[in-house]
């Protein structure tokens, strides 16, 4: 028996290996192996095939181990992976990277430990478990070589998984740590306790009146479940560790371990939702009609609609036919606020999955959603992974939002439409919403692939905001502008705030400045790896490269002339946090970005003060215009809206109406009617003009009149390929013979070499080729000519080490 694996890198194909007659009976699809894979590497990899025969040439290497009772990864969801892997032009390995939290992939740079209340457990286990136990005990940690020269045998797995599960050891990476169960200490009745009477266990304590204060404590506690947990015990009687472990050594008590979850419980968290409004019923009914017909709905809803209780609705409908619902989202900002709605409405049966998490969290949401213990999963892009078994029903909210593209590493995967093609593999139906829908959807919306239903009104009868916008021309010709708030933005301030209500600032940069410059000489600080200015982050005293995360301390003095007069060019979220703290002295202000939000819960911690009106005025990036829905908002500022328009990019324009008229849609959701104020230096804007009228309907016909012209998305289709190399004079020859390959092979329209806005990222220069597809073209084919026109490059001498990323839909 033979079976052809996936293994964890960037690899085109299959891996075949030989099954041992031991292992026979064990092997299945989508269980893992350990395999070797070079001279002396082992590895984890998926069982994809399993055939009978080879060719007898080929000779191939025996697995060492099954790792897995029951299959991880399931056949329908290889298909989607084997897709995703066409599609975006990726590897099998990639996907297996991209889909399974770290922890599932153990490799022979894996290490073990010995977890510490398992120390002295050796004679629990026999033979070479407890060889392995004895080993620990002395040692640090154990590699999976030494191991095998430990037990004198190659298969080891069986000895690491009846240890794993038991709690007794746990694995870990040098730079990554892997799962271990979370496990809490309990008490329970010890041998003394159970064989004596009640009374006689009292009196032999009587000299121990601590001790018999805390069993007094833990009968109580334990009344009912048999047991309590250690650290309540210490807790609530007041006594110490050392007490709890005088009586175990008598045997009175017992101390014992078990395994716990690290999520939280949210089985008493059930609430009645209200009942849809008239025009939100008439939505629902809309929305039954056209998915008679159609599995793609688009719900084109003005902000504060009340879309998110369209989604309830829908989902209470799958639950009730016990089926499963995935929940995406592009930014994790917005998780905790929908988490917490829609677990006061579904309780536990709501699952949280995101890159925040950690390894060891992400395995117990992985198990409970293959367990069909979590019937709706809420996630960020990563989500579309998880081992669901019977989906009926996939959300996508703010389906325009850019963060649902995955950049770096491949695969570079577009989430929106791959939990489209998910969902029919499913046969599940698809709910997307946004109040700016991305040009994709609406075009095919609009072609009547996908179902379209409007809500045009505000939940509530709610007026949507009124917008202004104010001339920063002007502003600063009179001189009326306070550290980049104009005297119009001021003033509306000052009355939200005098009146008790919150303002959200919206600046798309992080840090304090783009940069510093000397007054001398005009010498700017730039990274070293990267091809753009360093950012100057006054509260860290850093200058921060943003693509690469370079960083140094702040220069005191000009490098080129000596000059001590350097000067901030520019501003960013950090500095009109500052700024503010000035003007509003009497004002409590939080910053939501990058900076400000890197831990797990940071996100949830500023959100959550905004709500309480603990924070006045919060300054954002564009994490403020993600569908947060906040009360007590009367009022909503773009600092710099031009930084959006003039962005070079064909779709600068889409973008930023989507992200003013989102960020705009924060004002005014339930009290009364709120205000936004754009600042500009182009008041006369098209863009601006229609996000005025909020006529998005009019902006789309007038821009798609110039993609059509010039055959860019979404009635055609793009393929980016980025040439990179550490030389200038490589990374340009191998460019230049990748288009000239390509205009050979393909009868399409390809730009480029072009040197990219940021020409050098991480020390590796690059150039850039487009391709353009037309929308009903055989991309197949195209695919194939690109992937011969890279691999041609390996044969060339000069430009064989040149690396090309290729990024489908762009």
């Amino acid at each position: 028996m033979y079976v052809e694996v996936v293994l964890p890198f960037p690899l085109a194909d299959y891996y075949t290996y030989a099954v041992p007659p031991e292992f026979e009976d064990d092997i299945d699809i989508g269980k893992r192996v350990i395999v070797q894979f070079g001279k002396s590497k082992i590895y984890t990899a998926l069982v994809r095939k399993i055939k009978q025969t080879v060719n007898p040439v080929l000779r191939p290497k025996a697995i060492e181990d099954v790792m897995d009772e029951f299959p991880l990864v399931e056949e329908i969801h290889f298909s989607f992976w084997e897709w995703m892997a066409e599609y975006y032009m990726s590897t099998p390995g990639e996907l297996m990277n991209a889909a399974l939290p770290s922890a599932f992939k153990l490799s022979s740079e894996s290490h073990f430990i010995l977890i510490d209340h398992a120390i002295g457990r050796d004679h629990e286990y026999k033979g070479e478990a407890a060889t392995l136990i004895e080993a620990l005990q002395y040692q640090e940690k154990l590699g999976f070589k030494e191991i095998q020269s430990l037990l004198g045998k190659k298969n080891i797995y069986h000895v690491i998984r009846s240890l794993i599960e038991g709690g007794v050891i746990t694995s870990f990476e040098t730079l990554q740590e892997k799962y271990k169960p979370r496990l809490v200490s309990i008490i329970k009745q010890g041998e003394v306790m159970v064989s004596s009477d009640l009374e006689e266990v009292f009196e032999s304590l009587n000299k121990a009146p601590r001790q018999v204060e805390g069993l007094m404590h833990f009968i109580e506690l334990s009344r009912g479940s048999g047991y309590c947990l250690k650290s309540k015990l210490i807790k609530s009687s007041g006594i110490g560790s050392s007490i709890v472990k005088s009586m175990v050594n008598k045997g009175i008590l017992i101390e014992e371990h078990i395994e716990v979850s690290r999520l939280k419980d949210y089985s008493n968290a059930i609430a009645e939702d209200p009942e849809l409004s008239d025009f939100q019923q008439e939505a629902m009914d809309q929305i039954e009609d056209q998915f008679a017909d159609k599995r793609v709905v688009l719900i084109h809803g003005v902000t504060s609609s009340g879309k998110t209780h369209i989604y309830i609705e829908q989902i209470k409908k799958c639950l009730a036919e016990g089926k499963q619902v995935l929940y995406l989202l592009p930014e994790i900002a917005l998780t905790a606020q929908i988490v917490n709605r829609l677990r006061k409405v579904f309780g536990d049966k709501v699952g949280l999955y995101h890159s925040k998490f950690s390894d060891n969290e992400r395995i117990e949401i992985w198990d409970k959603v293959k367990k069909n213990e979590f019937s709706i999963v809420l996630g960020a892009r990563s989500a579309i992974f998880l081992p669901f078994d019977d989906l009926d029903l996939v959300i996508i909210d703010e389906e325009h939002d850019r963060s649902f593209k995955q950049f770096d590493p491949s695969p570079r995967y577009n989430a929106r439409d791959a939990a489209i093609v998910l969902a029919q593999i499913f046969d599940a139906k698809v709910l997307m919403g946004t109040a700016t829908p991305s040009f994709e959807s609406f075009y095919n919306a609009r072609k009547k692939k996908y179902g379209l239903v409007t809500m045009d009104k505000r939940f509530g009868e709610i007026h949507l905001p009124l917008i202004e916008i104010v001339d920063l021309k002007e502003q600063y010709h009179r001189k009326l502008i306070r550290s980049n708030i104009s005297s119009v933005l001021y003033d509306d301030m000052q009355h939200s705030l005098s009146n008790g209500e919150q303002v959200i600032l919206f600046q798309n940069r992080r840090g304090y400045a783009p940069m510093l410059s000397c007054d001398t000489c005009g010498w700017i600080p730039e990274c070293k790896r990267c091809d753009v200015s360093l950012t100057y982050h006054k509260f860290a005293d850093s200058m921060i490269c943003h693509l690469c995360g370079f960083r140094s301390r702040t220069y005191q003095k000009c490098q080129a002339c000596g000059s001590s007069t350097l000067v901030v060019k520019g501003f960013g979220t950090e500095k009109i946090e500052s700024d503010l703290s000035i003007l509003f002295p009497k004002a409590n202000i939080g910053r939501l970005d990058y900076d400000s939000a890197r831990g797990k819960y940071d996100h949830e911690k500023i959100i959550h003060s905004f709500e309480n009106k603990e924070i006045d005025i919060l300054v954002g990036t564009q994490m403020v215009s993600k569908g947060l829905d906040f009360d007590n908002v009367s009022l909503v500022g773009v600092i710099h809206a031009d930084q959006l328009l003039y962005f070079p990019d064909f779709r600068a324009n889409e973008r930023a109406f989507q992200l003013i008229a989102q960020v705009a849609g924060r004002s005014g959701r339930k009290k009364k009617r709120g205000k936004v104020v754009i600042q500009t230096f182009s008041v006369n804007h098209h863009v601006l003009k229609y996000i005025l009228q909020n006529d998005f309907i009019s902006f789309y016909k007038d821009e798609m009149l110039s993609r059509n012209s010039f055959k860019y998305p979404p009635a055609n289709r793009l393929i980016l390929l980025s040439v990179k190399h550490k030389k200038f004079d490589v990374v340009d020859a191998g460019a230049s013979l990748l288009y000239k390959q390509l205009i050979k092979t393909l009868d399409l329209p390809i730009l480029g070499p072009t040197i990219p806005n940021i020409s050098r990222i991480r020390n590796q220069y690059i150039r850039d080729i487009l391709i353009k597809l037309p929308g009903k073209g055989n991309s197949v084919f195209v695919k194939e000519k690109i992937r011969n026109a890279i691999e041609s490059l390996k044969k060339v001498d000069k430009v064989k080490s040149v690396q090309v990323q290729i990024n489908v839909d762009p």
